[in-house]
Formats: structure tokens, C-alpha cells, sequence
């Protein structure tokens, strides 16, 4: 599909109760690499291509100013491999930063509900 100019984008995220949000988008990466896609294209498929699909490329898809971002920082480069962006060292998101001990207090609390 990419050869023949089909853009791919990544929609695992979407709400359904069947998948657990951030964990399917994971899985969805590894997917289109395995597919295909180069790690960049896969990343690009949940970000700067989801974003001009829903006609939000002006304030989505891209880390600038006068855009809405939130950001994951990782100790390894997923350009190398797309499972590097399972390696979270913290997000920040909603003008809050959140580490490794914040994000697992948070996935802990949800496995309890």
C-alpha cells in the first residue's frame, strides 16, 4: 500500500474496549515495521500524518511553537528500532511531567480498577 502511495496511519488508539490505549499503539508500530514501514514512517503514521488526516496539521503532529504536543522521552532511539519507544524514562503531558515512578504508580492504579 505504501509503495502505491496509500498513507497509513496508525488507529489502534482509538477508543475501543477491547484495546488498552498506549499499549495497542505499541503494538501497532511493531506491526507496520514488520509490514514494511520504516520506524520513521511508522512513527510518522501516529503523528504527522494522523494529524493531516484530521486536517490539524497547524497545531498537531509536530513538537513547535503554537502547537499542542505532549512529549515521551525515551533512553534509546526508535529510529533504530520502533520497540525503542517502549523505553519511556517519562512523559510530559498536559504541561506535567510525569517519570518512570509517576507512570507506573499510574499503571498500577489502573490494574486495580
Amino acid at each position: 500500500m505504501r509503495r502505491a502511495g496509500v498513507q497509513v496511519l496508525a488507529g489502534s488508539d482509538s477508543p475501543n474496549n477491547c484495546l488498552v490505549a498506549g499499549f495497542s499503539l505499541h503494538w501497532e508500530l511493531a506491526l507496520l515495521q514488520r509490514a514494511g514501514l520504516t520506524p520513521l514512517e511508522a512513527l510518522q503514521s501516529a503523528t504527522i500524518t494522523a494529524a493531516a488526516a484530521m486536517d490539524r496539521s497547524a497545531d498537531l503532529g509536530r513538537i513547535a511553537p503554537g502547537y499542542r504536543a505532549d512529549i515521551v522521552i525515551l533512553d534509546a532511539n526508535p529510529l533504530d528500532d520502533i520497540a525503542n519507544a517502549r523505553r519511556i524514562v517519562g512523559v510530559m503531558a498536559q504541561g506535567r511531567w510525569r517519570d518512570a515512578d509517576a507512570l507506573a504508580a499510574l499503571r498500577d492504579g489502573a490494574r486495580q480498577d
